[in-house]
């Protein structure tokens, strides 16, 4: 049976060196076995399926075919869809209120050891912050990425592992895309159990957000969840996707309206 996987791979595409194509990376990852290859953005985020026989030695396998293709080495992370929820799902500083803009996570290949973890230097680069949660570095980073000294370098020296960061809104997208694919994004629209099944998640995500932000925080929060997008917009010979999309609006008291949009004929859709 397969699973969905996302690899997370370092260094590629940055500043006009080691320059990998998604078309040639996508390749890469089906002629190790992968299928339902999906890449996103250039900075080296690739989702995809694989059974238990190809996902073992994955990481490795990988490294050594982007090496004989592209001639460079490439660390990749990689991750389950349910271990990306749970990154998401724990995230330490959302539940005081940063900034989402300023938060990243460090996924790191191994679990690292606890007596390392503890010799890190948490006043390092203040007020830069970080914590450790098995895997996962997670970072807030008021300053941005330039010009702090919580670097891959630093971590990859005092944790003896390899690590890859990205930013909070680049790992949310991931597990949404995930989401997309694991509950049914090719369903026809007004399929019941699927939903059910969205309606069920965004009304657990929205739930989550209303603990997590400050008491006196009043706004009203939107959660969207598109089961099918629209894809391939303006681009001739292609047809145009809509299926079902749920929304939830809620203030600080509770739901405010949830409704659903269904597709009326290929280029449209209405509430």
């Amino acid at each position: 049976m397969s699973r969905t996987f996302l690899a997370l791979l370092r260094g590629i595409n940055v500043g006009g060196k080691r320059k990998i194509p998604m078309k040639d990376l996508a390749e890469v990852f089906v002629q190790a076995g992968c299928s339902s290859v999906e890449p996103y953005i250039q900075s080296g985020n690739v989702i995809f399926s694989a059974n238990r026989t190809t996902s073992e030695n994955l990481s490795d396998i990988l490294k050594t075919k982007i090496e004989d293709r592209f001639g460079f080495q490439v660390p990749v992370v990689l991750r389950t869809a349910d271990q990306l929820e749970q990154t998401v799902r724990n995230n330490p500083f959302l539940k005081n209120g940063s900034d989402k803009e300023s938060l990243h996570v460090l996924f790191l290949a191994d679990l690292p050891d606890p007596d390392c973890v503890n010799a890190l230097d948490p006043n390092r680069s203040s007020p830069d912050e970080f914590i450790v949660c098995g895997q996962e570095i997670y970072l807030r980073l008021p300053g941005g990425v330039a010009g702090t000294k919580l670097t891959n370098q630093y971590f990859d020296s005092k944790l003896r592992t390899i690590g890859t960061m990205r930013n909070w809104r680049t790992v949310t997208t991931l597990l949404e895309l995930i989401m997309n694919r694991t509950t049914g994004r090719s369903q026809p629209a007004g399929d019941s159990g699927v939903e059910s099944r969205v309606l069920e998640r965004v009304m657990t995500q929205t739930v989550n957000r209303i603990k997590e932000r400050p008491v006196e925080d009043k706004r009203i929060d939107r959660t969207h969840e598109p089961l099918v997008t629209c894809i391939t917009r303006n681009k001739p010979g292609k047809r145009h996707e809509y299926g079902v999309k749920v929304s939830l609006s809620v203030d600080a008291n509770g739901f405010v309206v949830a409704h659903r949009e269904y597709p009326v004929w290929k280029r449209s859709s209405a509430t």
